[in-house]
């Protein structure tokens, strides 16, 4: 049996112009280890990578003890092209090292999907609604031709994993990738509200559109609002989203991942209201670089794979839909080092390398991981986790969001930038 539907992506667009980087030497006297890839079919090189490295690094210690000197002398310096009087900036991490990682799928089979699936559907009580042989689909390869869903209990003997298996029926909406589970609505909010159209439509935040307030997470954290169960803080929703997605969807988080909480939007829900979470990773204590949906233009051959995941709650239960990456996602160490580039160095190879295009009221800036997806031939690409400064704002000459990230083992520096119109990230 063939099912016939819609495909809702998110488009990310990038445009191929240019790149700036900074190089140097590697140094004799930083403690630096790593696997290599030379010989492999990886697209990254760590021998090519390590040739990069700058040798002018300080150590990770001396850099977090001079932090926050260096923020106050870049305040009282001239604005120039970069003014952070504005800016938020994120405190340094609890950290002795940094990594340079491959991220990966983490698999999943045709056996733990059918039990994610029906675990899952219990666990929402909508057991005695989904009929478990004809309400689940897979997505197969060929989805771009045919636009049909084939049955998964039909063809599961000769499903090769469980990737692209989903129920999609008005009452409830659940879809496996990789990972595990990407996007899964309960149907709550469809329910309360008497819509008529599908669950799927709560996972991808269309009902979450009427926002009252949003902001950080720890500013808004004792705020409460009335939700369908009653009143309820940001906090303790922050806390449910955590717990939910700490426990595995079904697979644990990758060794070193804990669940971050960082921002958050309250949006009306007819009488009452609901909490849309964004939802990122940390590494050792490191944030992961996130971003939301939208229209992006990219400047080289990489793109940002920074995480993208809403997490909503309109009750005390927990999370009742969700969308987005998953915390299993494979990491592999390729690179570890003691050393790297302050926030002050960081910020001169940006006045040096693109501040004459350039005039930011910068609004956040700090220490992250960011997942950058190379692009190779054959359609080849995988995702690459670099140490990084960030530094996030708005270039007033192009009136445009502007996302900088500038590795702090080679100084190499990667932006993306969006029209402030075409981007629904307001952060």
């Amino acid at each position: 049996m063939k099912k016939k539907i819609t495909i809702f992506n998110f488009i990310i667009s990038a445009i191929l112009v240019f790149t700036v980087t900074a190089c140097g030497q590697k140094s004799e006297e930083n403690k630096n280890t790593s696997v290599s890839t030379n010989g492999s079919d990886m697209l990254f090189s760590t021998d090519a990578y390590e040739k990069k490295l700058l040798p002018d690094r300080s150590s990770i210690k001396e850099c977090a003890d001079t932090y926050e000197q260096d923020i106050n002398e870049i305040l009282a310096q001239d604005k120039g092209k970069f003014d952070f009087s504005n800016c938020d900036f994120a405190d340094f991490p609890d950290v002795t090292s940094l990594k340079v990682m491959l991220e990966e799928k983490h698999g999943i089979t045709v056996e733990e999907a059918e039990k994610t699936l029906s675990d899952w559907v219990t666990s929402i009580g909508k057991q005695t609604v989904v009929d478990m042989k004809s309400d689940v689909y897979y997505i197969p390869d060929n989805i771009n031709e045919t636009g049909e869903l084939s049955l998964f209990y039909e063809d599961k003997k000769k499903l090769e994993n469980g990737e692209g298996c989903l129920i999609d029926i008005p009452e409830c909406y659940i879809n496996l990738l990789g990972d595990g589970i990407y996007s899964a609505s309960d149907g709550k909010i469809r329910e309360y509200m008497g819509y008529e159209d599908a669950a799927s439509y709560d996972a991808f935040g269309d009902h979450a559109e009427d926002t009252v307030e949003s902001g950080k997470v720890s500013e808004l954290a004792q705020k409460e609002y009335t939700l369908i169960s009653g009143n309820l803080s940001v906090e303790q929703g922050a806390e449910l989203v955590k717990d939910y997605f700490s426990a595995g969807t079904p697979f644990p988080c990758e060794n070193g991942v804990t669940v971050d909480v960082p921002e958050v939007r309250i949006f009306r829900l007819g009488d009452v209201y609901g909490y849309d979470y964004t939802v990122r990773r940390k590494y050792e204590n490191v944030p992961f670089a996130y971003m939301d949906t939208g229209h992006y233009r990219f400047y080289a051959d990489y793109l940002s794979d920074a995480d993208i995941k809403h997490a909503y709650v309109v009750d005390d239960t927990g999370i009742t839909a969700f969308c987005g990456y998953n915390e299993a996602r494979k990491l592999t160490e390729l690179i570890s080092d003691d050393s790297m580039i302050s926030f002050k160095q960081m910020l001169e190879f940006l006045r040096s390398g693109l501040a004459s295009r350039l005039n930011i009221n910068v609004e956040r800036a700090g220490l992250v991981y960011f997942p950058v997806k190379l692009q190779g031939s054959a359609e080849k690409e995988e995702v690459i986790v670099l140490p990084c400064w960030e530094v996030f704002g708005v270039n007033e000459i192009k009136n445009e969001k502007i996302w900088i990230y500038v590795d702090v083992f080679t100084g190499e520096i990667y932006y993306y930038t969006t029209e402030i119109n075409e981007s629904s990230d307001e952060n």
